[in-house]
């Protein structure tokens, strides 16, 4: 039998929130040090609710995770999280249950100043993260009850002197993600689960990554699946 990771890349990639590695902050186009600095907070938070937070994972309660948006955004967010296939947060299937070990995760944040499509400036952190969700269960071979979510969102602020009060703040610009190892039947309902056989007679998305999958420099278009 194996561990939850055992044989498979995220044997080495590190545990939880400690895992999200920031830049440091630095005076990027018309936002200072210190602004860019509180941002990339924001964004740490925002992935913790949305990836790692039980209130999330486990009971569906996104009210921590739109609260971190601007006002304005929280309505067409709010819209996202209710469509199976949304790429925003992570969500785990009523008929499975996650492993006492902490999930673990591996990507990198990125910053820069650039344009919205409307041409107003916009300070853009980008996060691609490999995320290995540990399932409860025995293990035959490595990975076996490990899910794995690749997902790159880019996250989106507008000066605030420039934009109105329910404007300010952070804005989910794009997300995009795959899957690996998961259950049909729950991923199309928008939860994840272990990708089980005998379960799911669908395709197990991704059965030809291999440990690529745990890449997080592995693009995210992939063909098939669920």
């Amino acid at each position: 039998m194996f561990g939850p990771f055992e044989g498979t890349p995220a044997e080495k990639f590190a545990e939880g929130a400690n895992a999200i590695v920031l830049p440091k902050g630095v005076k990027t186009g018309a936002w200072s040090a210190d602004e860019v600095s509180h941002d990339l907070g924001t964004v740490k938070s925002a992935l913790i609710a949305s990836h790692l937070d039980h209130r999330v994972l486990v009971s569906g309660d996104f009210a921590g995770f739109l609260a971190l948006l601007a006002p304005d955004s929280r309505a067409e967010s709010k819209k996202r999280l209710a469509e199976a296939k949304q790429a925003l947060v992570v969500r785990v299937d009523a008929g499975a249950t996650l492993a006492k070990d902490q999930p673990r995760l591996s990507g990198v944040t990125t910053v820069k100043a650039t344009k919205d499509d409307d041409g107003r400036p916009i300070l853009q952190i980008t996060t691609n993260y490999v995320w290995a969700y540990p399932f409860q269960g025995q293990s035959i071979r490595p990975g076996e009850r490990v899910v794995v979510v690749h997902d790159e969102i880019r996250w989106g602020f507008y000066q605030a002197e420039k934009v109105t009060r329910s404007s300010a703040g952070m804005w989910v610009n794009r997300s995009e993600d795959y899957k690996y190892n998961i259950d049909c039947g729950a991923a199309n309902k928008g939860f994840i689960k272990p990708y089980t056989p005998m379960a799911d007679p669908g395709p197990n998305p991704g059965t030809d990554l291999g440990d690529s999958a745990y890449d997080p420099t592995r693009s995210l278009d992939i063909r098939g699946g669920c």
